[in-house]
């Protein structure tokens, strides 16, 4: 994965959150999913980053995991305009 490239981390990320979930590690999958998002707003997607937040956004709460919704709420605001 090279970190000048936002499409091709965007997909490593995306094919992390996907294993994750089939192996049933909700926290591993929500912390691609937050990797996904930030790679997909600089990839210039933001219908994807906001998918990708919102779906680890719900699952850091489900777990109750007050830093990462934290950090989620704080990524989705920085895309706003």
């Amino acid at each position: 994965m090279k970190r000048d490239d936002p499409k091709a981390t965007a997909k490593f990320f995306l094919d992390s959150a996907k294993g994750w979930k089939e192996v049933g590690y909700p926290y591993e999958c929500a912390e691609s999913l937050y990797h996904l998002g930030t790679a997909s707003q600089s990839s210039g997607d933001p219908a994807s980053a906001a998918a990708a937040f919102n779906e680890a956004l719900e699952t850091f709460e489900r777990l109750g995991a007050r830093p990462y919704i934290d950090r989620v709420l704080a990524a989705k605001a920085a895309r706003s305009p």
